[in-house]
């Protein structure tokens, strides 16, 4: 999972949760389950939310910090946007506020930086997505707004770059690798299908393209993703903007397997648009990323909003004309868990964001490790350790 330059939220880790809620063989009253033409239909009228943090099965153990606080100086990171790891425990770190590059060995021990803000080869301009490794001793990462796919050796050399102009879209950003392949999926402003290119680095040539029924999105104008995906395996998990509360399932054809909804769950206001004589304005105010995996049976989900907002459109209208200040607005954030089949067993919840030590979860590795962003007191990633007992 990527940060495109969305707001900076921070989750707590804590060593024990409160486990409850329904259960795959049991999910209770609460949740609905219908199949249609195919497609898996589950609807949540309520998600309980866990308060009791005394004791619970699901843990974060905390193993290792990435990044530096004064030196070496190569170490130190300005803004980790994304990141992935290799199978030795490797993690390679897009700094975007440098525009390059980093990686940290298994033991925090930093190994490389690499690149550097322009268009010519081996640099970074407008990077979109996550790097990819792809298994062997290549990264892949989107450059220049998705124009172009570059490759990296794993010790941080430049290979070489491929152009994406033809391939059906441009604007693409990385999900990871598929059957030796790059997928990548298109930006979305508005509603509409979501284009996904599979790119083979070999052949140097696009080997499909399909369409994702995502039909949820409230941000038309926002210069970011209004969609965030979780390649999982051989599926596509989707979690559009938006003010009703939906996660996609799609098989990597572009059929649609399953969607998950939250019914009214109004904490998610969406963006707010507001147009006048001071121009035009549109603010995210409340969004989703899309699942990481943490086991072979749980994903976890990490949404934020601002609380008290009923009308996100005017509450953008009164930021715009000063009566009301940002610094005025509540966040809130949650954490939700998830099975395989998609059912939401529950959420951890925090009503005031501003008064936590936080992490803002973007990414997981095979092993079941979560990844967290923290800018405070200083840019830095923490690999944590999940473990979910019966």
């Amino acid at each position: 999972m990527r940060i495109p330059s969305r707001f900076f939220v921070l989750f707590l880790i804590v060593a024990g949760l409160l486990w409850g809620g329904c259960t795959a063989d049991d999910p209770g009253a609460d949740v609905t389950i219908e199949a249609r033409d195919g497609v898996e239909y589950i609807s949540h009228t309520e998600v309980e939310v866990w308060k009791d943090l005394e004791a619970a099965p699901l843990q974060f153990e905390h193993m290792q910090t990435f990044g530096a606080d004064t030196e070496p100086d190569e170490a130190i990171l300005s803004n980790p946007a994304s990141l992935t790891a290799d199978g030795a425990g490797n993690i390679y770190v897009y700094d975007r506020g440098d525009d390059r590059l980093v990686s940290f060995d298994s033991e925090g021990a930093f190994r490389w930086a690499a690149g550097g803000s322009g268009q010519g080869p081996g640099e970074f301009q407008n990077v979109l997505g996550d790097p990819v490794w792809d298994g062997n001793d290549r990264l892949y990462l989107s450059n220049q707004f998705g124009a172009r796919l570059d490759a990296w050796s794993t010790a941080g050399t430049f290979d070489t770059s491929f152009s994406l102009e033809d391939g059906g879209a441009t604007r693409l950003q990385t999900l990871g690798m598929y059957d030796d392949t790059v997928v990548l999926a298109a930006l979305r402003y508005g509603p509409g299908d979501v284009l996904v290119t599979r790119f083979d680095p070999v052949e140097e040539t696009v080997v499909d393209t399909f369409s994702l029924a995502v039909t949820l999105d409230l941000a038309p104008f926002f210069p970011r993703p209004a969609t965030d995906f979780t390649l999982d395996g051989d599926r596509l998990l989707a979690s559009p903007l938006k003010s009703a509360d939906h996660l996609f399932e799609f098989t990597m054809d572009g059929t649609a397997v399953r969607e998950v909804q939250v019914e009214e769950d109004e904490r998610l206001v969406g963006a707010g648009t507001y147009s006048g004589a001071e121009g035009m304005r549109q603010l995210i105010l409340s969004d989703v990323w899309a699942p990481l995996r943490v086991s072979n049976e749980w994903l976890v989900r990490f949404s934020y909003w601002t609380v008290g907002v009923s009308d996100a459109n005017d509450h953008v209208r009164r930021l715009v004309q000063g009566t009301i200040q940002r610094s005025d607005s509540q966040r809130a954030a949650a954490l939700d868990v998830l099975n395989d089949e998609g059912l939401i067993l529950g959420r951890f919840q925090w009503d005031d964001m501003a008064t936590l030590y936080m992490g803002l979860p973007v990414a997981s590795d095979p092993d079941g490790h979560l990844y967290t962003v923290v800018m405070m007191p200083y840019p830095q990633v923490r690999k944590y350790a999940v473990t979910v007992s019966p």
